[in-house]
């Protein structure tokens, strides 16, 4: 009579070992076949497939290698991209964690650097999250369209104290450049004249107001420098050549006025008579001698016109020839 009993223990042996291999490569198939079209595979996770240990029938383990983490899409870590949000200048600087935790649902859910990337775009208000390649975490990028930076106090990109003495020159006070506004700056062109500052002068008082553009992003608010002092061009460069023949009339002699003084100059009523400059005459020695008020904002110094000629008068004749018909009429 055959030894069944035997034949099944060699069976439930020969099961027992060739189970475990046979799912193996079962399993190194499938995940061939499957995966075959989506390229290399990515070796990030290696789930481990362990036989129960009061099994009959398997033992052992199998360690697949082959198997790719779904990313989740970037948008299901952040906040809704029509927020608003505000950041500081120095955030849009460092674009650090802090940062990237303003645009988060949860805070530190993605890390800088590692998982994610922040651009600003300020002009437009936009802020830009895009993932970098090697993250474990997430895919895509996000656009955020209602992006505030918050401007910093225009004191301070400005010189301490205020009242510490700054010079300009009267073009600049003028028709101030970035030149001028860098005199007033703790940094030069760390603000652009027109598109985040402006600047007057007061020169009687000897003061300068910086503001803040409307449209600037990167300052806001005012500030005044109570020390400015506006270099005066010399008054020769304002008159003509001193030994220019100048031609006055007897009456502008005697009166001094604006007429008279626009002859000297280069541009009539560039400099106004008293309030800028005063005129001697010296008619003897054919002088003009012309110098700036003390308190003239346009010009410093004096000229002196070696070449000047008064213009005579001619003589009334009609009155001598009515007196000679007089005499003669006397003697008739």
């Amino acid at each position: 009579m055959p030894n069944f009993k035997n034949k099944k223990r060699q069976l439930l042996f020969l099961t027992s070992c060739l189970l475990p291999l046979f799912l193996f490569f079962f399993n190194m198939f499938f995940f061939n076949i499957v995966h075959a079209q989506n390229g290399p595979y990515y070796f990030k996770r290696k789930p481990t497939t362990t036989a129960k240990p009061d099994s009959t029938t398997l033992q052992d383990s199998v360690d697949f290698t082959a198997v790719t983490v779904e990313k989740q899409d970037l948008s299901n870590f952040t906040k809704p991209t029509t927020e608003t949000i505000t950041v500081t200048q120095a955030e849009v600087t460092s674009k650090d964690q802090n940062a990237l935790n303003k645009f988060l649902k949860q805070d530190g859910s993605l890390t800088v650097g590692t998982d994610v990337t922040i651009t600003f775009n300020a002009n437009e208000r936009k802020a830009t999250l895009a993932v970098v390649a090697n993250s474990t975490k997430a895919q895509g990028s996000v656009v955020f369209t209602n992006v505030t930076v918050e401007k910093q106090d225009l004191s301070t990109f400005t010189k301490t104290p205020t009242d510490q003495a700054i010079t300009v020159t009267q073009a600049e006070s003028t028709n101030p450049t970035q030149a001028t506004v860098n005199k007033f700056l703790k940094t030069a062109d760390k603000l652009t004249i027109n598109t985040d500052v402006t600047i007057t002068f007061n020169t009687n008082e000897r003061k300068a107001t910086l503001t803040a553009a409307p449209n600037s992003t990167k300052a806001q608010g005012s500030v005044d420098f109570t020390a400015v002092t506006v270099e005066k061009p010399a008054l020769n460069t304002l008159t003509k050549p001193t030994t220019e023949t100048i031609t006055v009339t007897q009456a502008e002699v005697t009166s001094k006025d604006q007429n008279a003084l626009n002859k000297f100059l280069k541009q009539a009523g560039s400099l106004t008579v008293n309030t800028d400059a005063t005129i001697e005459f010296d008619t003897t020695n054919k002088k003009a001698t012309i110098t700036a008020t003390p308190n003239s904002t346009q010009a410093k110094g004096s000229v002196v016109f070696t070449n000047v000629t008064v213009e005579k008068q001619e003589k009334k004749r009609g009155n001598n020839i009515g007196n000679i018909k007089v005499f003669f009429k006397n003697i008739g």
